[in-house]
């Protein structure tokens, strides 16, 4: 390629693309993101801790539900013969009596169901507790998982901010080089880790780490500086 171009420029708009690719890298990697995922790991693996807890609660809720429908329903039986005993209708001694020892049964009925409801709540109490305790260090998992995301979303911010600008940069510089040079550096660039251009330094080249030959140097001395010239191995346009 004879193209002719200035290295500085170039150089500059290598720079930039690094740069550029940089913080792609950075927005797209922040450390505050693995952060972020370990509070969604520390929050499932605490969840998974309390399942079978809240699953035997809500067993619990439901006993304890039966038993305070069947309290309801002795206790509407107690009014209602509470209610035949004390109207008057029933005069029979052997009915009044009859009456009170059903009243009597009922009432015996009621506080065996009212300690079989206290033993389910006393079977619920640890369990109570163990979710309690789990679902603050969730909450408190949760509100620090805020603050992180908020960080985030600011370093993300604040990096597509440098990004716009260095890109702005990059396009001052490209507009100081011909059309074909820079097609060149684009297509090297894209199959070569986004390397386009890189520097010759004590006859290696900085885009592949790669030592020219004493034959390829001798040629490059020869060429004027502002001419393309590519690295065999990489194909990146050689900054000399």
């Amino acid at each position: 390629m004879s193209e002719s171009f200035d290295p500085a420029a170039l150089g500059a708009l290598q720079e930039r693309d690094s740069q550029l690719g940089q913080l792609h890298h950075r927005t797209s990697h922040l450390p505050l993101d693995v952060e972020i995922s370990d509070v969604d790991a520390k929050v499932k693996a605490i969840e998974a801790l309390i399942a079978d807890p809240r699953t035997a609660v809500a067993k619990l809720d439901v006993r304890q539900a039966e038993f305070e429908g069947k309290i309801h329903e002795v206790d509407a039986k107690i009014d209602a013969a509470a209610k035949s005993l004390y109207s008057g209708s029933v005069t029979a001694t052997r009915e009044l009596q009859a009456l009170e020892a059903d009243i009597a049964s009922l009432k015996k009925h009621r506080n065996e169901l009212e300690d079989s409801e206290l033993e389910l709540l006393l079977e619920r109490e640890p369990l109570d507790a163990q979710i309690a305790t789990a679902e603050a260090e969730i909450a408190a998992l949760v509100s620090h998982q805020v603050v992180l995301v908020k960080q985030a979303e600011e370093e993300r911010a604040s990096l597509r901010s440098t990004a716009a600008s260095v890109f702005a940069e990059r396009g001052a510089f490209a507009a100081q080089i011909h059309s074909s040079v820079l097609e060149t550096y684009e297509n090297v660039r894209k199959s070569n880790k986004g390397v386009g251009a890189a520097k010759l330094e004590h006859g290696t080249c900085m885009g592949c780490r790669m030592k020219l030959s004493a034959v390829d140097l001798d040629r490059l001395r020869q060429l004027p500086t502002n001419v393309v010239a590519q690295c065999e191995e990489c194909g990146s346009i050689l900054l000399r």
